[in-house]
Formats: C-alpha cells, sequence, structure tokens
C-alpha cells in the first residue's frame, strides 16, 4: 500500500499547475514573442502557448525598458489543492526541480537493487545452499526432500547429495580463505559479483537484452503512469485508470505465456504498446478521450510486458547468479523511472512531441531485445553458468550439423 505512495506520489505533490505571475507597480507583461522564456504547459501533441510569460515581464527604468524577472506568482489551486510546487514555488527557473523531486526516489532504489540481489544470493537464511555452505548437511537434505514432496519430483540418491554438498561446502571455505579484507577489495567483490553476468558469451547476450529491456520498460511504464497531465485529463482519473489497467495486464499475461511463450508474448506486448504510445504524436489535443484511450492501451500492455519480462528473466538467469542478475536487472528498470519524468516534463517543454516518439520508441526497442532472447518455456531451469555455457555450446554444435541438412532449423539459443 505504501508503494504506490512513495513511487506515484510527486505526481500529485509536485505537478505542473496554472500560475500567473503577480506584476509589481509599473510593469507591463511581456509577450512571448519577446522572450524564449515561459512557463506554460506543453503537451504530448503541439498546443497554442500563453500570449505572455509568466517567468518574466517589463519594467521602465530610467526611460528606459528593461526586462525582469518574476518573484511571485498566484497559483490555481482548483484541482490540486496544496502543493510542493506552489509551497516552493517550483516554476520558471526552478521548474526543474519537480522532475528532480519525482526521480529522487528511484535514484536511491536504482543502488539499492543490485546490492540486494548480490547479497541475497549470498546470504538466503535457511536455503539449502544456505545451510549446506555452514555445514548443515542433514537439516539441507531435510528441506530438499521436502520441497521435493511438495513438487511430487524426485532427487537424486543421497549419497550424490551429499558428495555434492561437501563440494559446495569445501569451495565455500577455500573463497573465504582467500578473501581480502577492506574497502578496495569489497569494491573489487562487488565488481566480480556482478562482472559474471556479462564474463562468459550466452551471459553476456542475457544479461545485455535483459538490462535493456527492464531499461526501457521502466522508461515506458513509469512515464505513461505519471503523463496524466500531459493531456489536459483529470489527473486523478487518470491515475485511477491507469491502476486499473494494471489488473488485465499482469492478469491477462499468465494465459499468454503459457500458449505462447515467453519470448513471441512480450514481442507483441511490446510492439502493440510501442505503436500506440507513438501514434498519440498525431492525435489533436482537442479528441481528449482519444488520446487517453491509447495511453490506456499503452498502459495495459507495458504493465503486461512487465509482468512477462521479470517471469522471462528470472527463467533466464541460472540458479547461482539468478537473484543477482534479477537484482541488476530491476537496477536498470529504476533507471529508466529515473529518467521517465525528465522525458514528461523537461524534455517536453524542448519539443512537445518528445514523449510520445521517446516513449513510444522505448517500448518498440523493449520489442527488438526481448527477439534476441532464448524461450524458456518447457525448458529446464539451469543451475550454473557452466551449464548454460555448455548447453548453448551443444546446441550450437548441433546446429552447425542441420543447417548442413537443412538450413531452416534454428537453434533455441539463436533465436
Amino acid at each position: 500500500m505504501l508503494l504506490p505512495a512513495h513511487t506515484f506520489g510527486g505526481v500529485f505533490l509536485t505537478p505542473e499547475i496554472p500560475h500567473t505571475c503577480v506584476l509589481p507597480p509599473g510593469a507591463t507583461p511581456l509577450p512571448l514573442s519577446d522572450t524564449n522564456t515561459t512557463s506554460s504547459s506543453t503537451f504530448f501533441n503541439s498546443t497554442e502557448p500563453e500570449k505572455v510569460s509568466q517567468c518574466e515581464y517589463v519594467m521602465v527604468v530610467n526611460d528606459t525598458e528593461q526586462v525582469q524577472q518574476c518573484t511571485e506568482w498566484h497559483f490555481d489551486n482548483t484541482t490540486y489543492g496544496t502543493t510542493l510546487t506552489e509551497e516552493f514555488e517550483l516554476v520558471c527557473g526552478k521548474r526543474f526541480m519537480r522532475p528532480v523531486y519525482q526521480s529522487i526516489y528511484f535514484f536511491g532504489a536504482f543502488f539499492g537493487s543490485p546490492a540486494s540481489g548480490c547479497l541475497a544470493d549470498r546470504f538466503i537464511d535457511e536455503s539449502p545452499r544456505w545451510l549446506i555452505v555452514r555445514g548443515h548437511h542433514d537439516r539441507a537434505l531435510q528441506v530438499l526432500q521436502k520441497a521435493a514432496r511438495w513438487n511430487n519430483t524426485s532427487l537424486p540418491p543421497e549419497h550424490q547429495l551429499r558428495k555434492l554438498m561437501t563440494d559446495i561446502t569445501e569451495e565455500s571455505m577455500t573463497n573465504k580463505t582467500g578473501r581480502k579484507r577492506g574497502i578496495i577489495a569489497w569494491i573489487q567483490n562487488i565488481f566480480n559479483q556482478l562482472y559474471i553476468l556479462i564474463r562468459t558469451r550466452m551471459m553476456r547476450r542475457i544479461s545485455l537484452c535483459v538490462f535493456l529491456s527492464m531499461l526501457v520498460t521502466g522508461l515506458a511504464y513509469y512515464g505513461l503512469s505519471i503523463g496524466g497531465e500531459s493531456f489536459n485529463y483529470n489527473p486523478y482519473v487518470y491515475m485511477a485508470l491507469s491502476g486499473v489497467m494494471e489488473i488485465p495486464g499482469a492478469t491477462v499475461a499468465i494465459p499468454i505465456v503459457n500458449t505462447f511463450g515467453r519470448r513471441k508474448s512480450n514481442v507483441f506486448c511490446y510492439t502493440v504498446a510501442g505503436l500506440v504510445i507513438l501514434s498519440l504524436y498525431f492525435i489533436p489535443k482537442s479528441i481528449v478521450w482519444l488520446s487517453v484511450t491509447l495511453a490506456m492501451m499503452g498502459k495495459l500492455t507495458i504493465s503486461a510486458a512487465f509482468q512477462i519480462l521479470f517471469l522471462h528473466s528470472t527463467e533466464l538467469f541460472p540458479t547461482e547468479v539468478r537473484i543477482r542478475g534479477s537484482g541488476t536487472a530491476s537496477m536498470m528498470s529504476k533507471m529508466g523511472s529515473f529518467i521517465a519524468p525528465f522525458i514528461t516534463q523537461s524534455l517536453r517543454d524542448v519539443w512537445s512531441g518528445a514523449p510520445s516518439v521517446v516513449l513510444g520508441s522505448s517500448a518498440l526497442l523493449g520489442a527488438v531485445s526481448t527477439f534476441l532472447l532464448p524461450e524458456t518455456k518447457g525448458v529446464p531451469l539451469y543451475d550454473t553458468v557452466a551449464t548454460l555455457e555448455s548447453e548453448a555450446l551443444n546446441w550450437s554444435e548441433r546446429q552447425n550439423k542441420k543447417n548442413k541438412s537443412n538450413p531452416e532449423v534454428r537453434s533455441t539459443f539463436t533465436t
């Protein structure tokens, strides 16, 4: 319940609200044609700007007209009531602080995600690996047997499991013995923990594609979520509709991935989202209902893409780096969310069509990067990076042989 307040609270705390410069005695308004400074709103599509600047005015000093900066404004609180925008006058020269405020939450989450992933891969209390590393082999065996019963599956013979446990314990002790101490060693250890995600060929391909997909998905998802004011539409209704769209976005994804697989389903969702968002650029401002409808379609499909991507990426990373890889991927989605307010607000002031073009193109880029990932539906999860790379190499060798006899046969690892 608290997460949405942290994530989207800035939409209502630092919105762009109508305001009027309070002119001092003797001052006259400055026409916008005479200045490049304006505080008027611009939307996804072109709009007519205000006729006078709300950031500057003209004052006659010693019979000479001088342009001076406005220092006091009257704010229209009809829609939002009390806001930080009004309290700290986040307009004109300080308007850049509004997207900064909306992004600051993701700045912290950006650093927290990979750290939690690295720690979780190493210290998961009461997990079999945690117990094995600490020498509690009997307890670990009980946990494994219980998990096997719950999943209606079978385990290797007990002597093989105990041999594997012994090897894991010895490997862990060796790593601890050679571990250095100090801040430099700590940074080096973090680097080594993350470097494993890009060290080998198949892991590098998976990691880079997943990271890129997470980045553009976070950008498009959060950009659409906070873009209500861009459509000249009630921001509270827009936010409510945006939240409702996540329900079918999350639930529809389940039967889709079970039927068509992870990759094809996500490529479809990304493509639809990208085309829908790009089409907003061509919709006139006056047709509000159509703009909001298309935005909701984009939110539904990008929400579904987010759900599928989380599932797909979890299945792609081998067990030994799964949480580490997922945590780093989550970091990339936070980076996209961090950038989104600057796209929907700051860049929108430079070019009114920037949000729809950037967010739509990001979704299409997600479709391309997902297409380069292997399908995981019905494929056993890999336990180690070595197993993944070995399987990919075997697929490649078999592919080369099959291509000689049948050029149309394609490998899971190459499509």
